[in-house]
């Protein structure tokens, strides 16, 4: 029979850190990057924990691989209020963006940006 296509998930990059912590730059940072993995780790409303993939790291962003899911408004809610909750803490100013990638079909990725984060968006970013 023919075979369904299965999307493969990415092999985790490894992470590089630095020793010093910049708010502005806080994304080679281990503590901090830890905090937000560790923050990522609740329980999503239709999947439980999701296995966050880190794919691209720089001192500016990370983009982590959350698979083929639909999110919540009561997951994007807590999305929101950990980064509020870092922001307050830390005093850094990190946003983030949900997007599907034509790199993983049907998977969703999660951007998650610093104050210096560069405004170009990825061409293959699709709503």
């Amino acid at each position: 029979g023919a075979e369904t296509e299965k999307t493969v998930a990415p092999k985790p990059i490894s992470l590089s850190f630095t020793p010093e912590f910049d708010k502005e730059r806080p994304f080679t940072n281990e503590s901090f990057v830890k905090k937000l993995m560790e923050g990522l780790q609740f329980p999503f409303k239709l999947y439980g924990q999701l296995p966050f993939v880190p794919i691209s790291q720089s001192a500016d962003e990370m983009d982590l691989y959350l698979g083929e899911i639909h999110l919540t408004e009561m997951d994007i809610k807590k999305i929101s209020a950990l980064m509020s909750l870092m922001n307050d803490t830390l005093k850094t100013e990190i946003t983030y963006c949900l997007f599907h990638s034509s790199q993983f079909p049907g998977a969703m990725l999660l951007n998650i940006r610093g104050a210096k984060a560069p405004m170009n968006l990825k061409s293959d970013i699709r709503y």
